[in-house]
């Protein structure tokens, strides 16, 4: 048998302020716990976030699903008027090959007629047109002949006379003949008796079987020129071209103090024969010593 006192259990003494002390954390560390279940705004900001995340699938869901139906619409909307195009394309098609092979049967037709009409017209207009070319071509072979008796007797670059004619031609490098319409035209080309060619007369019948070609103008920076129904005062230039000098102290500088004794007036029915070109404002627009170098009788 044991004794009484073995038989009782033994507690441990408890230390009250140590306990009370633990009692508190674990009560403040489960109220802190519950201060964030119960906080209405983290609670509403939770909801907030799943609402957003919901609502973001749902209208990522909702996009997809009508992009795939609108391509699908698309795509039979396609498939459609594909259809109606082609569709059109061959009823287009059988049209046109009905026009065009009446349009075509039409031409035939009309072809067909005027050849009918040309074979019935050629034989008349053959005849009637014998005799005309038999006189044309006896024509061209009398001024052929006449032509190539010329050319034997007058090289290019001579001057002629007519025998009934007061003025002189020059005879061009191109065989065809240049009226010399006045004597002073003449003595702006030929100022010297020594370096003028010989004058080759001709009768009136070879004169005009030389082709005429125009006139001889005025000889590039020897003259003046004017008309007597204006006053304006032209520089001869190059090919008949003319040139206006507005001030008379611009013709001075080009053409010296005496320059009026280089001025003629032209007949207006030759002044035709001349080009109007740019204005002179200075001496440096026109050298007449250049412009007479390079003129050359055609």
């Amino acid at each position: 048998m044991y004794p009484d006192n073995l038989l009782q259990p033994v507690i441990p003494p408890i230390d009250l302020q140590l306990s009370q002390a633990s009692y508190l954390e674990i009560v403040e560390k489960t109220n802190q716990q519950l201060s964030l279940w119960y906080n209405p705004y983290g609670v509403m900001v939770g909801v907030l976030s799943l609402t957003v995340g919901l609502l973001a699938i749902g209208a990522t869901f909702l996009v997809y699903k009508l992009s795939s139906d609108s391509k699908k619409q698309l795509q039979e909307e396609k498939d459609e008027h594909q259809r109606q195009l082609d569709e059109f394309k061959r009823a287009t098609s059988s049209a046109l090959e009905v026009a065009m092979e009446a349009r075509l049967q039409l031409v035939q037709e009309e072809g067909n007629k005027q050849i009918e009409a040309l074979k019935k017209n050629a034989s008349k207009l053959a005849i009637g047109q014998t005799g005309d070319l038999e006189r044309q071509i006896h024509e061209l072979q009398e001024i052929l002949e006449k032509q190539e008796t010329t050319s034997a007797t007058v090289p290019p670059g001579s001057l002629i006379s007519a025998e009934s004619l007061s003025f002189l031609f020059w005879y061009g490098k191109d065989c065809k003949r240049y009226a010399i319409q006045t004597d002073d035209v003449f003595h702006s080309w030929f100022p010297s008796v020594r370096f003028r060619p010989l004058i080759r007369s001709l009768s009136d019948a070879q004169v005009a079987a030389i082709p005429l070609a125009g006139n001889i103008t005025y000889r590039a920076g020897t003259r003046l020129i004017k008309i007597a129904s204006d006053t304006k005062i032209y520089a001869v230039a190059r090919n008949g071209v003319i040139h206006w000098i507005p001030r008379e102290e611009t013709i001075v500088q080009i053409f010296g103090s005496d320059w009026q004794r280089l001025l003629v007036t032209v007949y207006d029915v030759l002044f035709v024969d001349y080009t109007v070109g740019y204005s002179i404002n200075s001496p440096a627009d026109f050298n007449p010593t250049e412009e007479e170098r390079l003129h050359e009788l055609p």
